[in-house]
């Protein structure tokens, strides 16, 4: 008899947390789940780790494989889903007991497809995820970052996460939560979000978002977007989200201007132009920005270094914010 929710967990090096991770699911007050860890390549004990709980609990089981990244583990569980419901819970982070419980009531009692709650972070900073409850209001507080993309604060019915136009980024390890969210409330028809702070995020200053570089990431976010991009182009739906996908581009390339280590300014210009030639109409773009993005545009370039000089020196004297 297949259980009511499948726990998917991709994991890579994570003898320091899992067991908390592991443990957390098997204090859910909810009994009837099945647990797949995915070992992606780890080389250090994890594998010993998780061949451990298999053993002891027939819920869970585990399957190695050579390093192919957090969509392609987190791919393969969807795959092999069992549940009515999908969950997704990282290595390095903990579910309260009654997570399961609440959620799944959650979703049966309002008839959602997917289902959201709030969530700690580290040693108990509170984020809210409230936002108006409704697929479209959702994707654009994800794209706007009003809220963030996460996909392990959720469960969703199974057979959305497993839709035939729904697919994790390829070897994509940043906002591909987000691009995968976007895809599946495109066909959520409806949601609901459960206020409580059920989910526990740790923010793992070893984990890979936290060791790349900031060339490394601008290319991570750039993939995760034109995704999306293009999946809104076979939907027919990229008029809807035009802005917050244009704000979001801007976002992905700043970097290409405000880091020092990273200044690519022929980059800057070609990477998302529709993006910069709408920059005026977005009033929380920092200001030093915009003025170095019309430098550019206009080919004053040797001016842009001294323009950040310039707002480095307001900013240390409180005249102006670091956005």
């Amino acid at each position: 008899m297949s259980p009511i929710v499948t726990i998917i967990m991709p994991v890579y090096n994570g003898e320091s947390f899992i067991r908390q991770a592991i443990d957390s699911i098997l204090s859910q007050t909810l009994l009837d789940w099945n647990l797949i860890v995915v070992d992606d390549g780890s080389i250090d004990s994890t594998a010993a780790i998780v061949d451990s709980y298999a053993d002891r609990d027939s819920r869970i089981s585990v399957f190695h494989w050579e390093n192919h990244g957090v969509s392609a583990a987190r791919q393969f569980g969807i795959d092999h889903a069992e549940g009515e419901y999908t969950a997704f819970v990282d290595a390095d982070d903990w579910i309260e007991p009654d997570f399961l419980s609440q959620m799944v009531a959650e979703a049966e009692s309002t008839n959602a497809d997917m289902v959201w709650c709030d969530c700690y972070v580290n040693e108990g900073e509170y984020w809210s995820h409230a936002c108006a409850a409704d697929p479209e209001a959702l994707i654009r507080s994800y794209l706007t970052q009003k809220i963030w993309g996460l996909l392990t604060n959720k469960i969703a019915k199974t057979s959305l996460y497993r839709h035939k136009d729904v697919q994790f980024v390829p070897n994509c390890s940043m906002w591909e939560d987000m691009a995968y969210l976007v895809q599946c409330l495109c066909y959520c028809p409806h949601v609901s979000y459960l206020q409580k702070p059920l989910y526990h995020y740790r923010i793992n200053q070893a984990s890979l978002t936290q060791t790349q570089s900031q060339r490394d990431i601008s290319a991570e976010y750039r993939k995760a977007i034109d995704s999306m991009v293009d999946f809104f182009e076979r939907k027919n739906v990229t008029a809807k989200y035009e802005y917050e996908m244009r704000g979001l581009k801007l976002f992905a390339i700043r970097d290409f201007i405000d880091d020092v280590r990273f200044r690519d300014y022929g980059r800057f210009l070609s990477t998302y132009p529709d993006a910069i030639a709408h920059i005026s109409e977005y009033p929380d773009y920092p200001a030093r920005l915009k003025v170095c993005a019309w430098l550019l545009q206009h080919r004053l370039t040797w001016m842009v270094p001294i323009a950040c000089k310039i707002d480095a020196g307001l900013r240390r004297l409180g005249l102006s914010k670091q956005v």
